[in-house]
């Protein structure tokens, strides 16, 4: 169990469980190397932990980026106006729009932008209900889903199977790291 403290001076910790702190975050590649083996997983309790998560401050709505070996802060980001929908159109699995930076995203053309997003309540409910995923690919797609555009690094965060975005963020300064350990 770990804690951090936000810019805004809030404390974060993942230490309750269920929380409404911590989500997993799996990229697509993470993601695809898993259902590539998914022999060797036969039950969620199995699955290799994501590089990164992140904790989503319920105060100031910053989103911490944690790496996870070792655990330490690698990005800050802050939410930001949706200024319009830039979406070019496209499937509930395939889309293209336009970033506000102006890079054009398609998650069929660089499959390294899109990441899912598990909250710990998503994640508690799939583990304790192992029998029913045997495999990767029985495992639920979260509630949302993110695109991170490689030029400008902002994330644009969706709810799965919605071609509207429910969120924007960009990046932010971090100051030192204000991780601290929970015992």
């Amino acid at each position: 169990m770990a804690a951090l403290w936000c810019e805004c001076g809030e404390r974060l910790s993942n230490t309750m469980t269920p929380n409404e702190i911590e989500y997993l975050v799996y990229s697509d590649k993470e993601w695809i190397d898993i259902v590539e083996n998914e022999d060797a997983y036969t039950s969620p309790l199995l699955l290799p932990y994501p590089n990164h998560t992140a904790w989503l401050c319920r105060k100031c709505k910053k989103i911490h980026i944690l790496g996870f070996d070792p655990m330490r802060r690698v990005a800050l980001y802050e939410l930001a106006e949706i200024k319009a929908d830039l979406s070019l159109g496209g499937s509930l699995n395939m889309a293209v729009f336009w970033c506000e930076c102006g890079e054009r995203l398609s998650n069929s053309q660089n499959p390294d932008i899109e990441y899912r997003i598990y909250s710990d309540e998503e994640w508690i409910d799939i583990v304790e209900n192992e029998e029913k995923y045997t495999s990767p690919l029985l495992i639920p797609f979260p509630k949302h889903n993110a695109w991170l555009c490689p030029k400008c690094k902002r994330i644009h965060i969706w709810e799965t199977g919605s071609m509207e975005r429910v969120a924007l963020y960009e990046r932010a300064e971090m100051k030192p790291d204000l991780s601290e350990n929970d015992t």
